[in-house]
């Protein structure tokens, strides 16, 4: 209904137009989503569109013709009407399609039939907001209406053509903490709350690592310094290689291994994983009902469970405490703290403080006052006023946030840049009130730190890293690469991924940076002086295979596979393939490729052991979705007024006060404006003016 083309199937003759020669509906997670729209260029809508063997041809919004696929040959050809046969085929890549897409020449002020009516009608007449031109009907509804039937007449040479559509209108839906109360005069009733879901008042998504449609949740599979763990598709999560404090989560006696365990890690009984991510030498998870839960290394707190900084080498039978009611929609371990988005949009941080990473404003670090915090704080970190979080990375010493508004905020250690605020490389202890400047009227979607730098995917599918860059891991292609090069702010070009490729995932490690492209290709580029780039050149540990921008070649993940996910941390990176396999690359220290094999590097892709399918989902899991937040900054009112006694907050939505006079059980609709988008719901109550007693006889 948008104009937009989508083809699926055999494409061989690039009769898909999408820009190579892949069959498309074949393969798992190709399909709903995920199927890209045919680029027929900027601002073009089709009205038609027909298929041949090998070709096809789509009929568009100002008459003109667009062909491509097969063109034939010289003895049976000429399809698309180009007037030549020499180029055999258009749209086997992205630079064909799109504007550069020409139209067929049909001859001078000739153009495809289109239904040009002579009048077109509806009855009744349409909701407010709403118009039809030329029998399209567009606009915005700007009132609510039931489900009515509209009948649409059009005529056209003469003849008159009908058709029935019906139509809705409503407005998005608040959230009440009850339905409704019964009360007693003067006696204080209890708060009623308001929550709204930020995601439709923003754009943005769940509050995984990313935040839009196309940009992946990539949360199934993570990365430690020396070990890898990853979710099954059926929920069971197991760790492989050092076990080092515990890490692996198998309650054992710290004994590496180099595959997957047979039994999965004890997570209480009945739950399962929905996200994980791994620290420098700790692991936290999202269960299925929301709780969170880390162990390993816990020397400073890092793990949240408000103890002695003691390591476990399990996960406790209890939650991490979030807050009452509250639980975890995203989580990112970093080096020696950790992040967590909850439910209601906020985000809190615990465990090191040395530079001020936890984000919550306070002293300075000090050996006589170590600001370090073993369990998540009572207060949520000041995002800035009505604004939530909904995603979060961890890096070495900084942490950055992308707020439900798109803009990215970052803090903590800001020794090579990483805080992308263009400043004197200046540690801050809490989210800048400014937002970090990704270009005009871009906004972030995905965001990912690495040890010291920053990356962070855009709005148009734009990447762009900034901060320490000794390896070039920045992506930006430069020639110089020492000790102290770094970027201080996002640059004004993103990164040269391949004509027409974005990307949809990226993960920063020690001294590289991977990505899976918008085509399930993957890239990384910068140090490679244990194999981590994947491209199976010669490994120098020197780091003088190193690169400074992706290649043109993708990393060969097997005949037709592609990645849905992808982590790196210090020098081995690990991807989720489409078909559920995992392959790693880099370093084998400790077993952490998972192959089974003898401790030895790969410069190249290799399966990980066992026959365990594992999550292959790149959207968030429903056990992590979110985006609930409590409603503030908002104009609220209510219809009809409140009771004498009773108030509503003009900003919160919050009902309150102590009822003075009886009322019949009424039904109130409260109304919030957010962000310039109207949000409704309705609650009941009834005022008595006496309790019940009851009687003990």
């Amino acid at each position: 209904d948008n104009g937009s083309v989508k083809c699926w199937g055999q494409n061989h003759h690039a009769q898909l137009g999408i820009g190579n020669t892949l069959d498309i509906g074949d393969g798992p997670n190709e399909m709903g989503d995920n199927l890209a729209p045919t680029n027929l260029g900027t601002g073009v809508k089709a009205l038609a569109v027909g298929g041949g063997y090998s070709h096809a041809c789509a009929i568009i919004d100002n008459g003109s013709l667009k062909c491509w696929g097969s063109n034939g040959n010289t003895n049976f050809g000429g399809w698309l009407g180009r007037g030549s046969v020499a180029q055999a085929k258009i749209g086997d890549t992205a630079a064909e399609m799109g504007d550069n897409l020409p139209v067929v020449d049909l001859g001078t002020g000739v153009s495809m039939a289109m239904s040009s009516f002579t009048s077109c009608t509806s009855s009744p007449n349409l909701p407010p907001g709403l118009s039809m031109n030329n029998c399209t009907i567009s606009g915005t509804p700007t009132s609510p209406s039931t489900n009515k039937t509209y009948t649409i007449s059009a005529v056209l040479n003469g003849v008159t053509y009908q058709a029935s559509i019906y139509l809705s209108a409503s407005y998005l839906e608040l959230t009440p903490s009850i339905e409704g109360a019964d009360l007693i005069i003067d006696d204080a009733m209890t708060n009623i709350t308001f929550q709204y879901d930020s995601s439709a008042a923003s754009g943005s998504g769940s509050g995984s690592s990313s935040s839009s449609s196309f940009a992946y949740a990539n949360n199934k599979v993570s990365t430690g310094v020396d070990y890898t763990c990853a979710i099954a598709d059926n929920g069971d999560l197991k760790c492989w290689g050092s076990d080092a404090n515990g890490k692996l989560g198998d309650g054992g006696s710290d004994t590496n291994t180099n595959t997957p365990p047979s039994t999965a890690i004890d997570l209480d009984t009945g739950r399962t994983a929905v996200a994980v991510d791994v620290g420098s030498h700790h692991t936290c998870a999202i269960l299925d009902n929301g709780d969170l839960k880390c162990w390993g290394w816990d020397a400073y707190g890092q793990l949240g469970d408000g103890g002695s900084n003691t390591n476990t080498n399990a996960p406790s039978s209890t939650a991490i405490d979030l807050g009452t009611g509250r639980t975890a929609v995203a989580v990112s371990a970093g080096a020696f703290h950790t992040c967590a988005i909850l439910d209601n949009g906020d985000l809190k941080c615990w465990g090191r403080d040395l530079n001020g990473q936890l984000g919550d404003g306070g002293p300075a670090w000090t050996l006589n006052n170590p600001t370090d915090l073993n369990a998540p704080s009572s207060t949520a970190i000041d995002l800035g006023t009505g604004r939530t979080a909904v995603a979060v990375a961890a890096g070495f010493a900084h942490t950055c946030a992308i707020l439900d508004n798109g803009d990215l905020q970052c803090w903590g250690a800001d020794n090579h840049g990483q805080l992308g605020d263009g400043g004197s490389n200046t540690n801050t202890n809490a989210p800048s009130s400014t937002a970090i400047n990704l270009g005009t009227g871009r906004t972030a979607v995905a965001v990912s730190t690495g040890d010291h730098f920053t990356c962070v995917i855009l709005d148009n599918g734009d990447l762009k890293c900034w901060g320490r860059d000794h390896n070039g891991q920045l992506g930006d292609g430069g020639t110089t690469h020492g000790q102290f090069t770094q970027l201080p702010q996002p640059p004004t070009t993103p990164i040269d991924l391949g004509s027409g490729r974005t990307a949809v995932a990226v993960t920063g490690g020690s001294g590289h940076t991977c990505a899976i492209l918008d085509n399930g290709e993957a890239k990384c580029w910068g140090m490679d002086s244990e194999g981590q780039l994947g491209d199976g050149g010669i490994v120098v540990q020197d780091g003088s295979t190193s690169t400074s921008e992706p290649s043109s070649t993708a990393i060969d993940l097997g005949t037709g596979r592609t990645a849905v996910a992808i982590s790196t941390e210090n020098s081995h990176v690990c991807a989720i393939l489409d078909n559920g396999e995992i392959k790693c690359w880099g370093s084998d220290d400790d077993g952490a490729l998972g192959d089974g094999a003898p401790n030895t590097n790969q410069p190249s892709p290799v399966a990980v052991s066992g026959s365990n399918i594992w999550d292959s989902s790149t959207t968030a899991s429903s056990g992590s979705s979110g985006g609930m937040t409590n409603v503030t900054g908002a104009t609220c009112g209510i219809s009809p007024a409140l009771p004498s006694g009773l108030n509503i907050d003009s900003n919160t939505c919050t009902i309150s006060g102590t009822p003075t006079v009886e009322s019949v059980n009424q039904t109130y609709t409260v109304t919030a404006i957010i962000n310039s988008i109207t949000f409704q719901t309705t609650v009941w109550m009834s005022i008595i003016p006496f309790g019940t007693i009851t009687s003990t006889v």
